[in-house]
């Protein structure tokens, strides 16, 4: 029997890597990708896809990443990514190792309490 794979035609609007665009959700200007260099499948907005263009910070591109795995990986299978999370994960990515391993925890316990989110 034979499996069809997923064309990843598209590029991954945080990483410029070959990702899937799954759907556009027209009412909510919302876009479903799937990107395995990003951890996987996610919606974006109009403003984060901004946001992230924006943004000259890998540091943030990693935690988002990590935060898009997680959500998939707690069964969220679109985690939405907003301009409200690319700018903490912004200010994440600016502070001193320790800090940012303290809040990258208190941040994934906040989520892993709220996995809608």
């Amino acid at each position: 029997m034979r499996v069809m794979q997923k064309a990843f035609s598209e590029k991954c609007p945080i990483w410029g890597s070959p990702a899937s665009k799954d759907s556009h959700d027209l009412q909510r200007d919302f876009m479903q990708f799937d990107s395995p260099r990003a951890g996987g499948t996610f919606s974006l907005d109009g403003f984060a896809l901004k946001a992230i263009d924006a943004s000259k910070s890998w540091d943030m591109r990693i935690c988002l990443a990590d935060w898009i795995f997680d959500q998939n990986q707690l069964g969220t299978e679109y985690p939405e990514v907003t301009e409200n999370v690319i700018t903490k994960f912004e200010k994440l990515a600016q502070r001193d190792v320790p800090r940012r391993i303290e809040q990258l925890i208190m941040l994934l316990g906040e989520k892993q309490k709220r996995p809608d989110r």
